[in-house]
């Protein structure tokens, strides 16, 4: 299946002396801004594609030429989800979640908790992969997979269990390991610099892996 990407803006503060990191996020995606979220798109002077959300950080004035989606505030669903699952529903098959900074520590959490939607019932019918990004780091959910992380020496990667314990094999780092067990309240799979051109991570089981840019030990 060819990759067909997306990139959903979530609401918060975009940093301006980053705007050009962002506004490069955005090229050749479907561009989703999730309610207030709206506010980058009008600092970048870019049109998303739909508006998604409770206009409850957004006046709906403010963005009435853009095509949207509008939702009760009272819902069982975040805005966020509901655009993650909009996307996944239109066959996009690689799935950005743009947040500049972590904010409200149970809402970032959630966001976190986002990155399983695509490892459930829709990975029946396709394969999608989703992540979390801003222009500090991308963070991933891998579920007994690889990644090969290519031309990133020095950069830094962090492994973290997620719910239950996995094993990893880790090539091309300062800390190398062959099925290496760590447990949910471990933390050993964290803080390991890239160190060759092609570094590699398999993960058995599931785990959360943050990748930082340009973190040099």
């Amino acid at each position: 299946m060819p990759i067909k990407p997306a990139a959903i803006f979530v609401h918060s503060r975009y940093p301006k002396s980053q705007l050009k990191f962002y506004k490069k996020l955005c090229q050749g995606k479907y561009k989703v801004a999730v309610d207030g979220g709206y506010n980058f798109f009008r600092l970048a002077k870019i049109e998303p594609d739909i508006i998604i959300g409770d206009f409850d950080s957004l006046n709906r004035s403010s963005a009435k030429r853009i095509k949207s989606l509008s939702f009760p505030k009272q819902k069982d669903f975040t805005d966020t989800e509901l655009a993650v699952k909009h996307c996944i529903e239109l066959r996009f098959n690689v799935i950005d979640i743009v947040v500049p900074a972590i904010g409200e520590p149970d809402h970032f959490l959630g966001l976190v908790a986002l990155l399983q939607i695509p490892e459930l019932s829709w990975q029946k019918k396709y394969k999608v992969a989703a992540r979390i990004i801003n222009h500090k780091c991308e963070i991933m959910l891998l579920i007994n997979r690889d990644i090969t992380f290519a031309d990133c020496n020095g950069e830094m990667i962090s492994i973290i269990p997620f719910g239950a314990p996995v094993k990893l094999n880790i090539m091309g780092m300062d800390y190398p390991a062959e099925d290496l067990l760590i447990k949910p309240w471990q933390t050993k799979g964290m803080r390991n610099i890239i160190r060759s051109k092609n570094s590699r991570i398999a993960v058995k089981g599931s785990a959360i892996v943050v990748h930082y840019w340009n973190k040099n030990s």
